[in-house]
């Protein structure tokens, strides 16, 4: 999980690697396409360490990735749209 990218560091560091189906570092680990089982890209008009889960836990420190996650795509915290299919096809090429 990685926060506060700018759409051309996600575009360059995550988007293109991936739909071209090459191997890419994120977050300091080499990742393979293929093996990414779930992408989830939201956007929000904040900053990442100002998002409050509904449990008020900060988003950006949360240790429980999968919850955090579960609470965006449930749309729980009101500034954040999902927006995965605006940068990437249903399957990695």
């Amino acid at each position: 999980m990685r926060f506060n990218f700018t759409e051309e560091e996600l575009i360059r560091l995550f988007i293109n690697p991936y739909t071209a189906g090459k191997a890419f570092i994120f977050c300091g680990r080499l990742l393979n396409p293929q093996k990414i089982e779930k992408t989830i890209i939201f956007t929000s008009p904040e900053d990442a360490t100002k998002l409050v889960l509904p449990n008020r836990e900060e988003v950006a420190n949360h240790p429980d990735k999968k919850f955090v996650m579960e609470c965006i795509l449930k749309g729980k915290l009101k500034t954040v749209q999902v927006c995965t299919e605006k940068y990437l096809p249903s399957k990695p090429v």
